[in-house]
């Protein structure tokens, strides 16, 4: 599976472990968040209210910038009759940036839960933080280089390298990350069961063989 995404990018950073290493664990980082999202699970060392606070703040982000992403990618920007285009451009962008601090382990975001970040939901579960909360280097380079993308009709994200028009002149190289976020299938024993989400989002990495990909085709997976 990662041959496929490493075609998708250039040789150069991402492709040297251990960076590429560990946004390929993000990937599986990501498809526990979604289990986290839909089935509604809260950690006693959380403060629930806080927690479900934060839920709602990242389904709702996720899904704006999905809807604004869709209107800026399919409309047609030669007819001038069309201003939503535009309009969805920057949204698409500020959305982008929002996603990327909740990632980033940071708070704010203008959510309602400004004393709760995403990775301190994933470390309750897993004993792990955001792999996107490391090193400085490692951070640098996914909040300067790094466009978030969230597209809802696939369960399986990958990463796209966007280059630039050249090296000194904007924009830059950048990197898509395409974010998985399709509907969320109904709950049953032929998508997945509340008992297999449950069990997805607390399996930690010492199990690499249960730990590298969900255990059902309908759980999303970034595939990092």
């Amino acid at each position: 599976m990662s041959e496929y995404f490493r075609r998708e990018l250039p040789p150069g950073e991402l492709i040297v472990d251990p960076t590429w290493k560990t946004f390929k664990n993000f990937g599986v980082q990501w498809s526990k968040l979604i289990a986290w999202s839909w089935g509604g699970f809260t950690d006693p060392s959380l403060d629930t209210t806080q927690e479900n606070d934060l839920r709602v703040d990242f389904k709702k982000l996720l899904q704006k910038q999905a809807l604004n992403r869709d209107i800026y990618l399919k409309c047609d920007t030669r007819n001038p009759d069309y201003p939503e285009q535009d309009f969805a451009r920057d949204r698409v962008e500020e959305f982008s940036k929002q996603i990327k601090i909740l990632l980033l382990g940071e708070t704010d975001s203008g959510g309602a839960a400004p004393g709760l970040t995403l990775s301190k939901v994933l470390e309750a579960y897993t004993n792990q933080p955001l792999m996107t909360t490391g090193d400085a280097a490692l951070k640098k380079l996914f909040k300067e280089s790094f466009n978030v993308g969230v597209i809802t009709n696939s369960f399986i994200g990958r990463i796209i390298y966007a280059k630039g028009k050249d090296a000194t002149s904007p924009p830059q190289d950048k990197y898509i990350l395409e974010l998985a976020y399709p509907p969320q299938p109904q709950i049953s024993d032929s998508t997945f069961t509340v008992e297999q989400l449950d069990k997805w989002l607390r399996t930690e990495d010492s199990n690499p063989i249960e730990y590298a990909v969900p255990p059902s085709a309908y759980i999303p997976w970034s595939g990092c």
